[in-house]
């Protein structure tokens, strides 16, 4: 077993920290086998028992070669914890705090050296180990963890509980508990916290009565009959944030079909490649697949446009569909997951 490669940094912003994982976001491993692993306020030895708890699954896969590599790699991983751990009772340091994204190198991004990343972490009460690992680095969840601070207002009404929460897909937090002794108090208890502390209105889930006692017009606020699950609050608000980018398309999709010089200005298939090395792209609607293609093969000063995401809608069985039309599937099927739009 050759020996890794440490590699380690010392990020002074959650953005410079989002811009040292970015370097290894294309990076593939064979075997499911880059880990991608955040840890915080833990001591060596309790992240040693939860390696060794790795190393035990490890040894019930069946196949043999599948089951060495794994092993060797999450083994060198854990010889570096063990010399970390010599190192700490030298120096006296009490608590492990970083990400570690483990290839055949061993890359560690010490987040002590800003307290406001663990800080973060702990207000939201993300958990201490988190272990991951896959074709590729979980990239993008490290980045939205300490650079997304936009959230969504959600209420869950549970018995005689109301929970007021800060919510988005990585982080979360309990703002306010109210206990009611009514059920007709629901709407006006959520409705004075909402009104001063929760702007832009909310998703409401919680017992089936809600919508009884719940009246409320406003297409802002969304109404769940349902004690929601926080996968299915995060699906439920990706499907709103992908309806408003549908929402363009589809407008854009109307006047393309209504107005001839609207038409005149579209581009399909292979004639976006060519415009984009032209300059001729105003606004580009694509496929999260096509957008990662297009990064790939262009150069970075080319890419001068706005670029909207097209998803395809998720889905959950025990949230009611949406939209019944999904763009995001229609642009893949007839559109090949792109329709450009030049300036002229």
């Amino acid at each position: 077993m050759s020996k890794s490669e440490i590699i380690k940094l010392y990020p002074e912003t959650a953005d410079k920290l989002a811009a040292e994982i970015k370097k290894y976001e294309l990076m593939e491993g064979k075997f499911n086998s880059l880990f991608t692993i955040l840890v915080y306020d833990i001591d060596t030895n309790v992240l040693l028992e939860k390696i060794g708890h790795r190393l035990n699954l490890i040894k019930t896969i069946a196949d043999t070669v599948k089951r060495k590599f794994l092993n060797d790699r999450l083994y060198a991983f854990k010889e570096y914890i063990i010399n970390i751990e010599n190192d700490n009772s030298i120096q006296k340091v009490q608590k492990i705090n970083s990400i570690f994204l483990i290839s055949e190198n061993i890359v560690d991004i010490n987040l002590s050296h800003n307290k406001q990343f663990c800080e973060l972490l702990t207000e939201y009460g993300v958990d201490k180990f988190i272990f991951r690992h896959d074709l590729n680095f979980d990239i993008e969840f490290l980045t939205k963890l300490f650079t997304d601070m936009e959230f969504s207002n959600v209420v869950k009404v549970k018995n005689n509980e109301i929970l007021f929460v800060k919510f988005n897909s990585t982080k979360r937090k309990v703002l306010k508990t109210i206990n009611i002794k009514s059920k007709d108090k629901i709407q006006p208890e959520i409705m004075a916290y909402v009104k001063d502390n929760m702007k832009g209105g909310c998703i409401i889930c919680g017992s089936t009565f809600l919508s009884k006692y719940i009246k409320i017009a406003e297409p802002s606020y969304t109404i769940i009959d349902k004690d929601l699950t926080d996968v299915e609050i995060e699906i439920l608000l990706k499907n709103q944030r992908i309806i408003k980018n549908q929402t363009k398309l589809k407008i854009v999709l109307t006047e393309m079909r209504t107005f001839e010089e609207k038409m005149n200005k579209m581009i399909f298939g292979d004639e976006i490649m060519a415009a984009i090395e032209n300059y001729e792209v105003k606004t580009l609607y694509c496929s999260p697949e096509f957008n990662k293609e297009i990064k790939l093969k262009i150069e970075k000063e080319q890419l001068n446009f706005e670029i909207i995401i097209i998803e395809i809608l998720y889905s959950n069985e025990s949230l009611e569909t949406i939209d019944p039309s999904d763009l995001g599937k229609e642009l893949i099927k007839h559109y090949s997951g792109a329709i450009g739009i030049k300036y002229y």
